[in-house]
């Protein structure tokens, strides 16, 4: 995989070709834990589909998989790659026409980096002239977050089509594409880039192109594209004390994102929750750093996450929850969040609150060389929070 590791890898890649989509299920797999593939069954078709790439004459040829390394990129600097998609004659003779499609994953940079990096795709000839419009074009973020479920491509180089083309390379030659980036000219920041798609081919004889793609399963994730942040330790929820005037703003409970409380306290389970990871899902909210319970619970909506360095399981470094009574106890007005991740703690106030529940995802403070942001540090200081994505 060019020697990406997974963290560098921004928009995983590999191909499968119909019926050899189940033999190749190893080298596929490989990739999918990116992106929480939830399905990858497609219709019966004998094919072997090849894709060729040139990156300033760096080339590479691959029966599916397909990773670039970009190397750091300066502010402003453009380039391209071009891709070739064919079905190419094999020892048991001419391929099958394919219908062919690619899809997009979540980024798995850190930083602001996928958003700061411009992406489009279009159709070329054989001499890399442009042939169509933009099938796509926005940045890596947005990008990534639309085709997760696949793209459609066209041997007619249509940049519209809604279906896929029957691709016969053996009478009409391959497909040719081509991507160009350009990082912003005020980004600054030094990461490694990589880009990568994951194309799909299917015998037209075996399949309907009006149907469901071959990526139709996928389970859509709303990207995290914001700053590099620390995972979540902790959040800590903040009520208005009951009776006090105004708003005497006091600690009601905490939900500690470790080991402890599926073990200890039957709070979610080790799938759950765990080492800076907790699923979208309801929880009882304990008063503090043991198992009582606060009378109320704490639903996670939506959570953020990024891969984990050790290839374990990914960091979640934001989420949007909303706090709920046990039974018959009325929903609280929240007053402030905290949020652990790192040394540091991010503070959000009542505009980042929405009644009883946070007003949209809410992040752990950032991650800059170890100290934090976006939050207080060892000393207890408050920080200005400001960890929306």
């Amino acid at each position: 995989m060019s020697g990406l590791t997974r963290r560098e890898i921004l928009v995983g890649a590999s191909v499968i070709g119909g019926a050899g989509a189940l033999s190749t299920a190893s080298t596929y797999g490989a990739l999918v834990d990116l992106e929480r593939f939830t399905g990858n069954s497609l219709q019966a078709g004998l094919l072997d589909l090849l894709v060729e790439w040139d990156h300033d004459g760096e080339t590479g040829a691959s029966d599916g998989q397909v990773s670039i390394d970009l190397g750091t990129l300066s502010p402003g600097e453009q380039g391209f790659v071009e891709f070739t998609v064919d079905l190419p004659e094999s020892s048991e003779g001419i391929n099958n026409p394919a219908y062919t499609w690619l899809r997009t994953f979540c980024p798995s940079t850190t930083g602001r980096l996928a958003g700061a990096l411009g992406i489009s795709l279009r159709y070329v000839d054989e001499t890399g002239a442009y042939a169509s419009d933009t099938l796509f074009e926005g940045t890596l973020c947005d990008v990534a977050r639309t085709y997760q479920t696949g793209l459609p491509l066209d041997p007619a180089q249509d940049p519209n089509a809604t279906v896929p083309g029957c691709l016969n390379a053996a009478e009409d030659g391959p497909l040719h594409l081509r991507l160009d980036y350009e990082l912003a000219a005020d980004y600054v920041g030094e990461e490694t880039v990589g880009l990568g798609f994951e194309f799909a081919a299917v015998a037209c004889r075996h399949a309907d192109p009006t149907g469901a793609g071959p990526f139709s399963r996928a389970a859509r994730v709303d990207c995290y594209c914001g700053p590099d942040r620390h995972g979540v330790s902790y959040v800590e929820v903040y009520v208005c004390e009951a009776g006090a005037p105004g708003c005497d703003c006091v600690l009601l409970g905490k939900l500690e994102l470790d080991d402890k409380l599926p073990a200890d306290c039957g709070i979610g389970t080790p799938a759950t929750l765990g080492e800076n990871y907790v699923e979208p899902g309801r929880y009882t909210l304990p008063v503090d750093d043991d198992c009582e319970g606060s009378g109320y619970d704490i639903v996670v909506t939506e959570t953020a996450s990024r891969p984990a360095e050790d290839d374990g399981r990914d960091e979640v470094v934001a989420l949007a929850f909303r706090v709920e009574g046990d039974g018959d106890t009325p929903a609280p007005t929240l007053c402030q969040v905290a949020i652990k991740g790192g040394r540091g703690v991010a503070y959000y106030g009542p505009e980042d609150l929405d009644g009883n529940g946070t007003d949209g995802v809410l992040g752990a403070p950032e991650n800059d060389d170890g100290t934090s942001t976006g939050g207080s540090t060892d000393d207890g200081t408050p920080g200005s929070g400001g960890g929306r994505r």
